[in-house]
């Protein structure tokens, strides 16, 4: 059994709110560590660049499981835990006003700031105040994740390895190209290839064995088309507010259904997911690839994970209508480069960030409540999805389930 471990070098720290994790001199290989099965070193692939008109991308990475090797994605999980604010279930509950705090410039009729009312909610990533070497490693990683598929056959994985390379890569490569942006409120519209008019989800910023890809195609291209359970649609974060949750845990052959049943719950009883008759966009997007647009399907999908005092009144409704799609982005200030302030966690780094403390504390507030609710209602995540110093480790995968 073989261990591949894609990383990019970073000496910096980590930092995770309230803790300082001093790091992690982060190897400078781009496989940090091997371990050999039978003495055999994987040979690069040779491939061939064909055109997606040559043939269908579903085919050509259809999984074809007969390799042992496993990934191992922990420089990941170190940066997410690092960088992703982590929100705790939802509690339901709107903010007061479509306002952040400290949202209005003072002395102008300027707003800086989210306006959705369901900003507690769903995992963030501080975009605006991202270290220079933690926005160099989003770029430096999606290329070792990339450089890997040159060395590895990725439909030769496990299904399980397969699905957590593309929902990592996915998520890198999203992650990666809002923060080159920096101040965006909405990523849908990033043009992130200079002379293309296509926007974040259709752009080809991503190759993988010679193919060029968007967003969007590993989504519906690949995934879906090869996956059968509905599960996979939580594994994908799109960066806005109304998008399944950024995980602060990495993808990985052991982890991956929990981690998906653990977005998933948390998402369909969330109101992102779900508010009074109305569901996200997103099950109008998959509907195609998993409920046939039958809403019957989607009923039952919503049974499968929610509440069951949220299911039922859900079920009260005889017809289900489409949320408005929230598409501002998923951080902390909506876009908005805040007033200069020093940041408490970085302090011994002697470094100014942007970060705005009122912000800061309302989301500390809101994350303390969802929290005590969610202990209190027994809604946490299992060991080793939030924290990853509790992941247990083997080299066992036999008992791990299949996503199929």
């Amino acid at each position: 059994m073989r261990y591949l471990r894609p990383s990019s070098g970073l000496k910096s720290y980590f930092i995770l709110p309230g803790l300082l994790i001093s790091t992690l001199a982060l190897p400078q290989t781009a496989f940090a560590k091997t371990i050999r099965d039978n003495g055999a070193v994987s040979q690069t692939l040779e491939t061939s660049a064909l055109t997606h008109t040559q043939k269908d991308i579903s085919d050509i990475f259809k999984p074809n499981p007969s390799d042992n090797t496993h990934l191992d994605f922990q420089i990941w999980s170190d940066w997410l835990v690092a960088n992703v604010f982590f929100m705790g279930p939802s509690r339901r509950v709107l903010s007061k006003s479509r306002l952040s705090p400290s949202a209005r410039v003072s002395g102008s009729r300027f707003i800086q700031g989210h306006r959705s009312r369901n900003i507690f909610e769903g995992n963030k990533v501080p975009y605006g105040t991202l270290h220079p070497d933690h926005k160099a490693f989003l770029a430096d990683y999606q290329a070792d994740l990339e450089t890997l598929s040159t060395t590895l056959d990725i439909t030769t994985l496990s299904r399980n390895d397969q699905l957590a390379y593309w929902f990592n890569l996915h998520n890198v490569a999203l992650i990666n190209n809002i923060a080159a942006k920096s101040l965006i409120r909405r990523p849908n519209r990033i043009t992130p290839i200079k002379g293309s008019s296509e926007t974040l989800q259709d752009a080809k910023i991503v190759t993988v064995a010679g193919h060029k890809l968007s967003l969007r195609d590993i989504r519906e291209k690949i995934v879906y088309p090869n996956w059968q359970d509905s599960v996979v649609i939580y594994g994908f974060h799109t960066g806005v507010l109304g998008s399944p949750n950024i995980s602060i845990t990495a993808f990985d052959a052991e982890n991956v259904r929990s981690i998906l049943e653990y977005n998933a719950g948390e998402f369909t009883n969330s109101l992102r997911g779900y508010r009074e008759g109305k569901i996200s966009s997103l099950y109008k997007e998959v509907s195609p690839y998993f409920f046939d647009n039958d809403e019957a399907e989607i009923r039952a999908h919503f049974k499968r994970f929610q509440r069951p005092e949220l299911f039922a009144e859900l079920s009260s409704y005889e017809e289900l209508k489409w949320q408005k799609p929230n598409n501002e982005v998923a951080d902390l200030a909506g876009g908005a480069r805040r007033f200069a302030a020093r940041n408490v966690f970085t302090s011994s780094l002697q470094e100014w960030t942007t970060f705005d403390l009122p912000y800061v504390r309302a989301f500390a507030i809101a994350q303390a409540e969802n929290l005590m609710n969610a202990r209190e209602k027994g809604w946490l995540p299992p060991r080793g999805v939030v924290t990853i110093e509790e992941i247990e480790t083997s080299t066992d995968f036999s008992s791990n389930p299949e996503v199929r």
